[in-house]
């Protein structure tokens, strides 16, 4: 059957025809087909499992037929995020341009690099030097010698070629230019390791594949993800130069595309608790403990930022492990199942592998310090004879409203939540009911039923058992009794708790002084609040995105405390109305503004394209949008006058410790516990806690910028502030 070079394979639609006859392939008597197809596939199937430098975030789809083929664990890990290459390329690395690069406009260069086997000839050489100087754009070309058939070098480049506009070296780091601002584009010849690093950067690329796997990637590229341009014919310097200014200048939305792409990365990379985890231990190294981290390898991180400290992989290292199959098949996004599994299942394996450390340590190991979530460790811990010490990532009055829930569900505070029919955030996420089975029962005779509930509360009462809060308070926490898989997570992460040697809290006593009395007669343990860690030792991986810095350069141009910062952090989204409000919300103030709009924040939207018509213009130079901020310097500035949060208790312990009065939208959890906190015991804060209204919106701006009520909230947050210095001044980690 004869095919058009341009139709689509039916059995894989991203591809053309023509990609197939590219890969070389000459049908199922080719060596390499029975290579590929009978030895390699067949024991792939019979190994213990795969390993794959890839994420699920660029391979959704495929993943799901991977897991359906191959009946073994998939792990999917991108090595290059985790442990930068130091001795993989074949030449020295040329590093002259840098100072070059580091001139340059952001996304203005495009970075040229066809690997480290590739061979052209004298004419398609000659045509990608044309094509890059009639691009008219700035480029960085890697030409390695042999990379033209039948030259040393360069000598056969175009008289004139070398210029101000483009370098050219022998070779190149490739992850620190694509990493490099300056760098817009990336001209590759897609194999997988590149492919893989442009994406991770968010780079845009142009793709001239060669042969095998290299035009399977480049389809995948620009037709699947839609982030690059496919130089599908011949080398043809007019082709390459509208392929270029494509990728460089005209079509933005390729761009965008890749930008997203990376978020989608970071985001799958990022480490919950990690970061006060790793803060905690550079305060106990600056004191003389030696510090041993261990963690699984779905949360490596760069050791390389961490010399001082020994990494070690627990866990799951046994690819066999049928439950860490069930994990490595959905993820490390799913965070909850994540945690719910690993308590249930990893018990046994930690005790003989911490036993291990004992044994072959020649220090004595004096402690072993958890995430209070990982409350399984207190059976291992106590099996060895190791003291076990909790970090609580959260506020203490979270945590006591935490050990409140029976109280609140014998009381009916749940009830209208059952009602509603409005569930937790287990019923928005992909749960294998296995999993959620996994928490240990509690006993159904201590929840209360909704058929014995006799009336539903008025939502703006107090609870009387924690009258800081109102009723609506704790339907915001999204769960819904006792019996709730998150409150059975809580309540069992609570009784461990209790049941270790000591908690170590990221606050201080000056700012929840009343709850630490209550937490001393709840917990008949230690409590050391050694906080605010991020005073001590700022975290290093705490940026989801690289931080754009022309928001400082903006707020160097403000009056004091005359600008609000929004940000809601990493994870939260909006809908489009409530997106809609927020922006009308900022145009009516009349006030500076700071907006961090990451990329997804807004549901079916990639940035700022749900913007209301005129917004941008009405605004002008009077607000600021960017993709993300460096938080802890914007806090900081002398012209940041107040901060729209989410109040995740990071973001509110750092505005709290720059003296920033906040304005409070919670979404989530413990979120809707910080911002009552925050709003009506410290009264550092308004609280927008009927949802998103431009006219409240306004208001509350006004409140804290403009209205005389704005001096008494200040004067409160800077007294706020002076105690937080006051408390590391006369204790400190100690």
């Amino acid at each position: 059957m004869n095919q058009d070079l341009e139709d689509q394979v039916e059995e894989f639609c991203v591809l053309k025809v023509k990609d197939v006859l590219k890969t070389g392939f000459k049908g199922k008597e080719d060596p390499m087909v029975t290579l590929t197809a009978n030895n390699m596939l067949k024991q792939t199937k019979a190994s213990s499992g795969i390993i794959w430098n890839s994420l699920k975030e660029v391979e959704g789809p495929e993943l799901e037929t991977i897991l359906r083929d191959f009946p073994v664990p998939s792990f999917l890990i991108p090595f290059a995020k985790h442990f930068p290459a130091s001795s993989s390329s074949l030449l020295e690395q040329d590093r002259t341009f840098f100072p070059w690069l580091d001139t340059q406009p952001p996304n203005s260069v495009l970075y040229v690099s066809f690997g480290s086997m590739v061979q052209v000839d004298e004419k398609d050489f000659l045509e990608i030097a044309h094509g890059l100087v009639d691009s008219k754009q700035p480029f960085l070309w890697a030409v390695r010698p042999g990379f033209v058939k039948g030259s040393a070098w360069l000598e056969l480049l175009p008289d004139g070629f070398l210029g101000e506009t483009g370098r050219v070296v022998k070779w190149a780091p490739q992850q620190e230019v694509l990493a490099h601002e300056a760098t817009g584009g990336f001209w590759t010849h897609n194999g997988w390791n590149s492919t893989l690093e442009s994406i991770c950067e968010g780079v845009a690329m142009i793709c001239s594949p060669i042969w095998g796997d290299q035009v399977l990637n480049a389809r995948c590229v620009s037709e699947g993800l839609g982030v690059g341009v496919h130089l599908e014919y011949e080398w043809q310097r007019e082709k390459i130069a509208n392929a270029i200014r494509r990728v460089m200048v005209d079509d933005l939305d390729i761009r965008e595309r890749a930008r997203v792409l990376k978020d989608k990365v970071d985001v799958s990379l990022a480490k919950g608790h990690i970061n006060p985890m790793l803060q905690l231990a550079n305060i106990l190294y600056s004191k003389g403990f030696s510090i041993t981290i261990l963690h699984t390898n779905f949360n490596s991180f760069y050791t390389s930022n961490y010399p001082h400290f020994t990494f070690r992989h627990v866990l799951d290292n046994d690819p066999k492990d049928a439950n860490l199959s069930k994990l490595a098949s959905k993820g490390i996004g799913d965070l909850l199942s994540g945690i719910m599994l690993l308590n249930q299942c990893s018990a046994a394996g930690f005790h003989q592998e911490l036993n291990q450390m004992l044994i072959a340590s020649k220090e004595p190991i004096v402690c072993l310090i958890t995430d209070a979530l990982w409350y399984f460790t207190q059976s291992v811990a106590d099996g060895l004879n190791l003291p076990r010490l909790v970090l609580r990532t959260s506020s203490l009055f979270c945590v006591l409203v935490y050990a409140s829930i029976p109280v609140l569900d014998d009381q009916g505070y749940f009830n209208q939540l059952r009602l509603s029919g409005r569930g937790t955030r287990f019923e928005h996420e992909s749960v294998d009911l296995d999993l959620r089975n996994f928490i240990s029962p509690i006993e159904e005779s201590n929840s209360k039923k909704v058929e014995n509930i006799e009336s539903v509360r008025n939502l703006e009462e107090r609870v009387s058992e924690l009258p800081v809060l109102k009723a609506k308070d704790v339907l915001k926490m999204r769960i819904k009794g006792q019996g709730d898989p998150t409150a059975k997570l809580l309540a069992n992460m609570l009784k461990q708790t209790k049941a270790s040697s000591g908690i170590i809290w990221n606050s201080f006593k000056e700012l929840e002084e009343s709850e630490l009395q209550k937490i001393h007669q709840d917990f008949p343990i230690p409590s050391f609040l050694i906080g605010p860690f991020h005073k001590y030792f700022p975290a290093t991986l705490s940026s989801l995105q690289e931080p754009d810095r022309s928001s400082i350069t903006w707020l160097d141009r403000q009056a004091p405390n005359s600008v609000l910062y929004i940000s809601f952090g990493s994870a939260a989204q909006l809908e489009e109305q409530e997106f809609l409000e927020v922006a009308h919300g900022l145009a009516t103030s009349n006030q500076p503004f700071l907006w961090v709009m990451r990329p997804g924040l807004v549901k079916g939207s990639e940035w700022l394209e749900m913007l209301p018509n005129g917004f941008l213009d009405e605004v002008g130079e009077r607000g600021h949008i960017v993709k993300w901020a460096p938080q802890h310097e914007v806090l900081a500035h002398q012209a940041t006058g107040a901060f729209w949060t989410h109040n995740g208790w990071n973001s509110t312990l750092e505005s709290i410790c720059e003296g920033v009065p906040m304005i409070c939208s919670p979404f989530w959890g413990d979120q809707p516990l910080d911002a009552r906190y925050v709003s009506d015991v410290l009264k550092v804060g308004v609280y927008l806690e009927d949802g998103w209204a431009r006219d409240e919106i306004a208001s509350a701006i006004r409140r804290v910028l403009v209205d005389e009520e704005r001096e008494d909230i200040r004067e409160r947050a800077r007294c706020l502030k002076e105690k937080v210095n006051v408390s590391q001044t006369t204790l400190g980690p100690d």
